[in-house]
């Protein structure tokens, strides 16, 4: 069954929380969204123009202020179609982690470099793990609707019980790993 793309309902989502321009759309969503939901630039763009086509959502300013700046928000046709997104379960979930591939692929004389990735994953966890900890406090302090914000950090903890739980993970097959390679010499 092919995956749908959701694109479209993460780009009226974002422009029901603020009115904002391509640009900040694209902004707004690698501050927010970006650590489990990634669209390109090119990706937004052209779901803006659909959108606008469909009715779904509109130019508010048009800025020719050095650049043009055009800035949209939802219509509420869009307003509705988001709602009835919201309704729905969500679709399958499609696992593609290149660090599961290459460790169920690998073999004796990859253990080395697959402690290695381990060991960069697991940095690579911590440092975001402490981004999303001062994206809490950002969000904790904001000025918000507090139903909003029980949703972010909803949504953000979830992010840092992924990191954690990876980050253990990973010290656990690094750790696996090594005993295997130092009783390879035994």
């Amino acid at each position: 069954m092919p995956v749908k793309s959701t694109t479209r309902y993460a780009v009226l989502g974002l422009l029901a929380i603020k009115p904002m321009s391509a640009y900040e759309l694209v902004k707004f969503s690698n501050e927010t969204i970006g650590f489990f939901w990634n669209e390109s630039y090119g990706n937004i763009h052209r779901m803006l123009r659909k959108l606008e086509y469909e009715n779904m959502i509109f130019l508010i300013q048009d800025l020719p202020s050095g650049r043009r700046k055009k800035t949209y928000t939802t219509t509420e046709k869009g307003h509705q179609q988001l709602k009835a997104w919201l309704q729905k379960p969500p679709e399958e979930i499609i696992l593609r982690d290149e660090l599961l591939l290459k460790l169920f692929m690998s073999e004796q004389e990859d253990i080395t470099q697959m402690c290695m990735i381990l060991q960069q994953e697991l940095e690579e966890m911590t440092k975001g793990l402490a981004i999303l900890n001062e994206v809490h406090r950002e969000i904790e302090g904001m000025d918000q609707d507090q139903t909003r914000k029980a949703f972010w950090l909803l949504t953000l903890n979830y992010g840092k019980s992924y990191a954690k739980t990876r980050q253990t993970w990973c010290q656990e097959a690094i750790d696996q790993l090594n005993q295997i390679e130092r009783t390879k010499f035994t």
